[in-house]
């Protein structure tokens, strides 16, 4: 009966605890497994705290008991009790972002729930030997985070040595192709839409890999290299993403390019960097990790210019605004779902087409133009793959829903992109309205650039804030708005409250819909 007993109440706190963590487990996802990271993102609510209140309370009183047994069973089911209540009044509609059941995550949880079976025998064993004792055992039965800093540890050793293993692997791979040219893209924004223009642009004379999504770290690189790369491809085209100090030096161990495009420089990540000069410095290793080939600068960023002044490679300057541009362009014309403009080559000048939106979205295609020329790919080639080239999914990408327009530009966002996304918005003839939960990762600058995007939207007829990460930052600019301004929990929320202004000829800007680590 006991053993019946006890299997019973372990199998369903595992079941109920693992419920509970689910949102707990995405976020250590999020956070790239990085336990610190995961730490200031999780969060415990009135309920939470109410609960644990009763639980330690009621867990006190279960000692009064003569039977051990009793008392155990009595604090087992008072804790699946109170987590029911917890989840039951939880709020899941703001979740936007699924756990992904990688084989990174599934140690992680076979290993939390290992430690936790052995807490719950433990705690079953020193009841029956020791009830006053076990009452400070069971208290972890409500604060399983410390399971998940005993797993986290536990696991990290095993996973530097998968990690690698698989750098061994890729870099073995890498050696078998010795004509293989690694063309090598870094900056504060815009990497994966030059990546996927310069593919368009590419592949019709080249056999190509580029790296899948936003895959630019560590092992990002091993699984695009031991996964996609295949042996006749003549070309490899990387993201070399950094959010600390040193990381793209790392992933040059990995993979240096033999040429390299800086898309823009601005304080994103500032909170892991930590001071500019970090930032900067870690920017600047793939230039110096170039081997062989051309470095291209976005003239029309003041960093990215200062990094040309600084290079000794061999290097071009590419831009809208600058004088010194090997490309030069002029006669922009943006509209609805079109773009054209000129560029001069050589003193040869030619009109280009595409359906891209936005200003940035030309100094993209024109650091993208400019490696095709290094890559000897004739204009006419280029412009004819220019006018085919797509949005990137969630940056900037337009949409028709029935008569009204929305301007995806959902997946990442910083205080250059989001004024790049609003001059976009404000093209548009009819009403426009932004939902958005405005600018992260910025360190010690994060509330003064939300104050700048929040006065920024001023112009624009409807503001939905989403959350509260950056809810009074937003609200202290947007404070001399004389137009319509609201604030919701939920992107799910925010939709249903615009439902009223947006009508016929409207247009709809998602201006960065952060992720569920960000509340």
């Amino acid at each position: 009966m006991v053993i019946f007993l006890f299997c019973f109440i372990t199998l369903l706190n595992l079941i109920v605890g693992n419920y509970y963590f689910y949102d707990k487990f995405k976020i250590y996802q999020l956070c790239g497994y990085q336990i610190n990271k995961a730490f200031k993102s999780f969060q415990i609510n009135k309920r939470e705290i109410f609960c644990l209140s009763l639980f330690l309370l009621f867990n006190a009183i279960s000692i009064l008991f003569n039977d051990a047994l009793i008392s155990l069973c009595l604090n087992y089911i008072l804790f699946l009790l109170l987590t029911i209540i917890v989840l039951a009044f939880t709020n899941q509609t703001a979740s936007k972002n699924r756990l992904v059941f990688t084989k990174r995550f599934i140690r992680f949880f076979v290993l939390f729930n290992l430690i936790n079976s052995f807490f719950i025998c433990l705690s079953f064993y020193l009841y029956l030997k020791n009830t006053y004792f076990s009452y400070f055992i069971s208290c972890f039965l409500y604060v399983q985070f410390l399971t998940y800093i005993i797993a986290h540890i536990l696991i990290s050793p095993f996973e530097y040595l998968v990690k690698i293993i698989y750098i061994v692997k890729a870099k073995k791979k890498l050696k078998r192709n010795k004509d293989l040219i690694v063309i090598g893209i870094t900056g504060s924004y815009g990497k994966t839409s030059v990546k996927n223009y310069l593919y368009e642009i590419l592949k019709e004379n080249y056999k190509i890999c580029k790296s899948q999504k936003s895959f630019n770290t560590e092992m990002g690189f091993t699984k695009v290299i031991l996964n996609d790369l295949k042996d006749d491809d003549e070309i490899l085209i990387l993201e070399y993403g950094a959010d600390k100090k040193h990381d793209i030096k790392k992933l040059c161990k990995i993979v240096s390019p033999n040429y390299s495009i800086i898309t823009g420089i601005t304080n994103q990540h500032l909170n892991t960097f930590k001071t500019f000069d970090n930032l900067l410095n870690t920017k600047y290793e793939l230039v110096e990790n170039t081997n062989g080939g051309y470095v291209i600068f976005n003239g029309d960023n003041e960093f990215c210019e200062n990094f040309y002044n600084k290079c000794y490679k061999n290097k071009l300057l590419v831009g809208i605004d600058n004088k010194k541009s090997s490309i030069q362009c002029e006669n922009i014309n943006l509209k609805i779902g079109k773009t054209t403009f000129d560029i001069n080559i050589l003193g040869e000048k030619y009109t280009l087409k595409t359906s891209l939106l936005g200003k940035h979205n030309i100094i993209n295609l024109l650091l993208a133009i400019q490696m095709a020329i290094l890559f000897n790919i004739e204009i006419p080639k280029i412009i004819k793959a220019v006018s085919k080239i797509q949005a990137v999914e969630h940056r900037l990408k337009l949409l028709k829903n029935g008569d009204r327009y929305i301007l995806d530009d959902s997946f990442n966002s910083n205080p250059v992109g989001a004024k790049n996304a609003i001059d976009v918005l404000m093209t548009f003839p009819n009403k426009k309205i932004v939902i958005t939960g405005g600018l992260v990762e910025l360190g010690k600058e994060n509330y003064i650039e939300n104050v700048k995007l929040g006065k920024y939207l001023t112009s624009v007829d409807v503001v939905v804030i989403v959350g509260n990460e950056n809810k009074s930052a937003l609200l202290e600019g947007l404070k001399e708005s004389k137009k319509t301004v609201l604030c919701a929990d939920n992107v799910n929320l925010a939709v249903s409250l615009i439902q009223k202004y947006f009508n016929t000829g409207d247009c709809l800007l998602f201006l960065n819909d952060l992720p569920d680590n960000y509340k």
